[in-house]
């Protein structure tokens, strides 16, 4: 199976992410606060400073990413095409 294009698609994504979260951090003033969670009612419960609230999710993506492609990379079941799943999963 050719992983380069979901890299590529998961580079693009997490690019896009950080392009905009940088964009944004330039327009806020310095000492802004984000809402960063929100309560059942729809109103902000929980703010944080610019940095964490505009490069937090980012980052995370960017470290739920990074494994996933090392675990595909280091499972053989990555490699196998969908008709090898089919008859693995048959057999058991």
């Amino acid at each position: 199976m050719n992983r380069r294009p979901m890299l590529l698609v998961s580079a693009a994504t997490l690019g896009a992410m950080f392009l905009v979260s940088a964009w944004a951090w330039t327009q806020l003033p310095p000492d802004a606060q984000v809402p960063i969670h929100w309560g059942v009612d729809g109103q902000p419960d929980d703010w944080a400073d610019k940095t964490v609230g505009l490069f937090l999710l980012p980052l995370i993506a960017t470290g739920v990413a990074v494994l996933l492609a090392a675990s595909c990379s280091c499972s053989a079941a990555c490699t196998c095409s969908p008709s090898a799943w089919r008859s693995a999963r048959r057999s058991t």
